[in-house]
């Protein structure tokens, strides 16, 4: 009977401790799951603070595969400045008879460099999974570039410069946008649990 009574309590005992040890793991899971949203509600408004979104499959990604940051496009800049000095060009020959021959050149060279741009705009639309957050604002930009060459007068204004730099502004922004909310998550400890 004394084995019976020793096994009942161990039994009771082991009991005990699965259940203080099954509620220190919800305890345990709900702290998690709380600091995980602390986490997530504080780089939604770092991100809408400056006017972007933090969605939420951001998190999983931004872990697995954090962005880096990009360098500045000279060559690219290079090629955009040289589009807007040849429509510069193009507009001043285009008003002699003899710059009309040599704006055809003119023309066709700032086609070339025209596509020059759209192949890197096509480029900055591939690649890391956090370019989503660019392409719509890329194309948008480059179509109103675009179109400002195509208006008399106004293609003087280095639309394609400007097109550039704000490009790049804009992806330096996201990237820097993210690297904060993964030092939210380094800093609060939840990566592994993302």
């Amino acid at each position: 009977m004394n084995e019976e009574a020793e096994r009942l309590l161990e039994q009771k005992e082991l009991e005990q401790a699965q259940r203080i040890s099954r509620i220190a793991l919800e305890k345990g899971a709900r702290e998690i799951e709380r600091a995980v949203g602390d986490v997530m509600e504080k780089s939604r408004k770092i991100f809408r603070k400056e006017g972007e979104t933090f969605e939420d499959g951001d998190a999983k990604r931004l872990v697995e595969d954090p962005p880096q940051h990009s360098d500045f496009p000279f060559m690219i800049l290079v090629v955009a400045m040289a589009k807007d000095t040849l429509d510069w060009v193009g507009t001043a020959l285009a008003l002699t008879i003899i710059g009309i021959i040599v704006w055809i050149f003119v023309y066709i060279v700032g086609l070339v460099l025209a596509l020059a741009l759209f192949m890197w705009c096509f480029s900055k639309s591939s690649g890391g999974w956090w370019k989503k957050k660019i392409i719509r604002y890329l194309w948008i930009r480059y179509a109103l570039a675009m179109c400002i060459e195509l208006i008399p007068g106004l293609n003087l204004i280095p639309a394609n410069t400007i097109f550039i730099l704000m490009v790049h502004y804009r992806e330096k922004k996201i990237v820097k946008l993210f690297n904060l909310a993964l030092e939210e998550m380094k800093k609060a400890g939840i990566l592994k649990y993302i």
